[in-house]
């Protein structure tokens, strides 16, 4: 088992593990079925919009990452399909108080 581990997902040498077996176990694997969407956010002009987008959909079940940009004025979010929709991403962002521009 401990030859199989080279390197555990935080990057740490498993040699200076106590348990690698340990470290083996948590693991995990990036889900292959993953989905990419911009969304035009006109409404987003400061930090504090980019942090409020960040904070309401970063959370929801099944956002890999979302990063939102004041200048471009856009919303870049991965997400697994499996687990929440575009529809719902939108509803989120508009319930939030930044409409999607269609």
């Amino acid at each position: 088992m401990r030859e199989s581990i080279t390197r555990c997902s935080f990057g740490h040498d498993p040699e200076t593990i106590a348990d690698p077996v340990q470290v083996k176990e948590t693991e995990f694997k990036v889900n292959e079925i993953t989905e990419h969407v911009t969304m035009a956010v006109p409404e987003i002009s400061c930090d504090h919009c980019v942090n409020a987008i960040q904070k309401a959909v970063g959370p929801l079940p099944g956002v890999l990452s979302v990063k939102a940009n004041a200048e471009t004025k856009k919303v870049d979010i991965d997400f697994d399909p499996s687990k929440i929709t575009v529809t719902h991403i939108e509803a989120m962002l508009e319930r939030e108080g930044y409409p999607v521009a269609r």
